[in-house]
């Protein structure tokens, strides 16, 4: 995304817009108190840069800063654990929603939750990497112990150490299967799902089918753009979810088990815009209905009125700025 074109939308709309580094708003945080900031993520550890953007807007938000969007969905961003948790408290256990159960530890799980087979996801990943199936007992505790497993080798040794020197006086060993993540409960008959972008009211639609032999879609490359055929309940689903979380935009993707759409994963911070890049169309909810309407998509455009009509329809104090 151009960011210099962001800033020209923003001023043609009568804002004040500026561009600043992370490093730089560090310093100055309480600058910011009532004055609009929208911001971005990375898709790297919590250890590296992406942490220190979540200090940096985490920081923002106790100085009073409004946020586009809020912190949380920030927290969400490729965390599985945190979105799940998160999306249970915005939409409650009905709503389509796949129950799904997050866990700290491997030895926290001694059977599925949910039966089998059981959907196995790590806490981080995009592309349906660090998603497995597991169809027995013996199949959960293997892949649960590989994605959980602790990489920091100097935990290891640590542990090593303490396991040894402390072994006298009653040491409790830690779980070296101490990476979080989250069980959820397979859905059948999905032979793919619907990647739907939400910008602003305006719903991009892409069908993605699964991979040969696979539950997973995510990550297939199998897409059909703006397909003819979308179903009306699939753009409702999706305007349901979207006024839930309240947010400029969205990327929701969503399955459907025969019966009803079925919200399978979301983010509302940094994803990918191809389904808007390369759609030739998108769908809006008027009065009589769902409205189809062809047009070639302008990312910067649409990011930017979704911004601009979420600040104007979220009001802040007097004075606040983009």
């Amino acid at each position: 995304m151009k960011v210099d074109r962001l800033v020209e939308f923003f001023q043609a709309a009568g804002h004040t817009a500026a561009v600043a580094k992370a490093a730089e708003v560090a310093g100055h945080v309480g600058d910011y108190k009532d004055r609009a900031v929208l911001y971005t993520s990375a898709e790297d550890s919590p250890d590296y840069y992406r942490g220190f953007l979540e200090d940096v807007v985490l920081a923002l938000n106790s100085a009073g800063a409004v946020l586009v969007p809020r912190f949380e969905l920030l927290r969400a961003h490729h965390n599985k654990v945190f979105a799940e948790m998160y999306r249970q408290l915005i939409m409650g256990d009905g709503a389509g929603g796949i129950p799904a159960r997050p866990y700290d530890v491997a030895e926290s799980v001694r059977e599925s939750p949910f039966g089998y087979p059981v959907v196995v996801k790590g806490y981080r990943g995009a592309g349906s990497r660090a998603v497995s199936l597991a169809r027995s007992p013996a199949e959960l505790q293997r892949q649960i112990r590989r994605i959980s497993l602790c990489a920091d080798s100097r935990w290891w040794l640590g542990e090593f150490r303490r396991r040894i020197a402390w072994r006298r006086y009653g040491y409790v060993p830690q779980s070296v299967h101490r990476r979080r993540f989250v069980l959820q409960q397979f859905v059948p008959g999905m032979s793919g799902d619907h990647k739907v972008l939400v910008h602003g009211g305006k719903f991009y639609v892409v069908r993605r089918r699964n991979r040969p032999g696979d539950f997973r879609a995510s990550g297939s490359g199998l897409f059909e753009f703006a397909p003819a055929d979308t179903d009306d309940r699939l753009l409702d689903y999706a305007m349901m979810v979207y006024r839930a979380f309240d947010v400029p935009v969205i990327s929701l993707d969503i399955g459907f088990d025969g019966q009803q759409y079925r919200l399978i994963e979301y983010q509302c911070v940094m994803f990918g815009q191809i389904s808007l890049e390369k759609s030739t169309c998108f769908f809006q909810h008027t009065a009589t209905g769902w409205v189809r309407t062809e047009e070639k998509p302008d990312l910067e455009r649409e990011f930017a009125r979704s911004i601009l009509e979420y600040i104007v329809g979220h009001p802040a104090p007097a004075g606040t700025e983009p």
